[in-house]
């Protein structure tokens, strides 16, 4: 294959290779964020770097989250209005476009309202946005964590009542004249729960039986065109503050516990590949698809622990578990993968949750978003979806995609070691290709 190679490398004593065994295209919707922490409604400072978000190489920004769901979570959060989203040059909307990034927007869902109502408000937020001030809105997520925000006396945290509301949400909002060509995602759980989603996709002999989302309605749309759920594996605190007096008896991960967890059983890749394997091939009008839109190494961070050998959301290392998990992504076939966020934490949370890819506290870019940028910016066409190291090399991998006349390949160390000496090192780096779905052997 004559092409020219461009890779981002070190130079490193070992051996490494990577061989086309599948090759799966790379979604043009793939490079998403999402859109907090701003200053109108919550005194943020995303629009100050606007310019910064562009150049990350986002293409897609998600308005949603749990402050978008202020019916279920009344204290410092806000419902956008109509006139938020679609005023013309100064609503949300066309404040994206400007800068080259489309919608995707979340429909909020009151859980002290029935189902019915719901889908009835759906439809209407449709309308206006789609229908009346014509912004032509593909994208649209019902709700938001249902599994740990929901809950009340209308159960709208069980996957039944999920299931329901979806159905009927996504059936009211695609039912609007004009509009059958929306694309609903959901149920976007704060987590990923293996019997509850293939509860969802359909998948027999489990507990609910009325929990199937993946089919279509009696007007043959889909229900769903993307089954979505958000990770954060490092779920509290206490990971990151071991010493807080909060969080007695915990145990903090180690470099290795983070290094080995997207591709650890039962975790993110694992995760990808059940929906993968459980995804239905009929009863639908068009392939289900799978979306992640919210991610992050943690949903919180430790202050003091943003050093090149700490492990939290503003070190090396959550830079380089953002370029992981967006590789293991477009090797799976996920289409858009939205983090959370552009910036976020005040000095009103002491700035625990300040984990963006841009610094709150200290206004810096930080390594996710260089490492973001990296892959945004590079990754396109036809991902190659398996690398390996040879024998003993351990914490070094290597990840590729080929363009119409490039293969572009990004390698991360993930060793913790002394600095490599000059450029004129004698230290060795040898890489083999493979096209033929087998790893490397002969000469390089």
């Amino acid at each position: 294959m004559n092409k020219k190679i461009i890779s981002f490398a070190f130079g490193l004593a070992f051996f490494l290779s990577i061989y086309s065994q599948a090759q799966v295209p790379i979604s043009s919707l793939f490079n998403s964020q999402n859109y907090w922490l701003p200053s109108r409604h919550f005194g943020g400072s995303l629009e100050t770097y606007w310019n910064d978000v562009a150049a990350s190489g986002v293409k897609y920004m998600r308005v949603g989250g749990i402050a978008y769901d202020a019916p279920n979570n009344a204290v410092g959060t806000y419902t956008w209005t109509v006139s938020d989203l679609c005023t013309a040059t100064t609503g949300i909307i066309d404040e994206f476009r400007s800068h080259g990034i489309q919608p995707i927007l979340q429909v909020p869902v009151d859980i002290t309202k029935t189902v019915a109502q719901n889908a009835t408000n759906a439809a209407a937020l449709v309308t206006a946005v789609n229908v009346t001030n014509s912004k032509n809105i593909t994208y649209w997520e019902i709700g938001n964590e249902p599994n740990g925000q929901y809950a009340g006396t209308n159960n709208y945290n069980t996957d039944a009542v999920i299931a329901d509301y979806i159905r009927q949400v996504s059936s009211a909002m695609k039912a609007v004249s004009g509009q059958s060509g929306i694309k609903i995602i959901g149920p976007s759980f704060s987590y990923y729960t293996s019997t509850s989603y293939l509860e969802f996709l359909g998948v027999t002999g489990l507990p609910c039986t009325t929990c199937n989302i993946s089919g279509k309605d009696v007007n043959n749309h889909d229900y769903i065109d993307y089954i979505d759920f958000h990770i954060y594996p490092f779920q509290n605190e206490c990971y990151w503050q071991h010493g807080n007096a909060n969080c007695t008896g915990s145990s903090p991960p180690g470099r290795t516990d983070v290094i080995g967890n997207l591709t650890a059983p039962y975790q993110f890749k694992a995760n990808l590949q059940e929906i993968i394997s459980n995804i239905p091939t009929l009863g639908r009008t068009n392939p289900l698809k799978i979306s992640i839109t919210e991610a992050n190494i943690s949903y919180e961070q430790n202050r003091s622990a943003k050093g090149i050998l700490d492990l939290g959301p503003g070190s090396f290392l959550g830079g380089q578990y953002w370029a992981e998990m967006m590789c293991i992504a477009m090797e799976k076939g996920v289409e858009f993968l939205s983090f959370w966020s552009v910036i976020t934490g005040t000095s009103g949370d002491n700035y625990l949750g300040d984990i963006g890819y841009i610094g709150s506290e200290a206004s810096q870019k930080r390594p996710a978003y260089w490492h973001y940028q990296m892959v945004a910016n590079n990754f396109t066409g036809t991902y190659f979806s398996n690398a390996s190291t040879a024998s003993g090399q351990t914490n070094y991998k290597a990840f590729a995609c080929s363009t119409a006349t490039e293969l572009r390949v990004i390698i991360m160390n993930q060793n913790v070691q002394s600095p490599r000496g000059s450029d004129n090192s004698t230290n060795s780096f040898k890489i083999d290709f493979n096209y033929t779905g087998t790893n490397p052997t002969g000469a390089d």
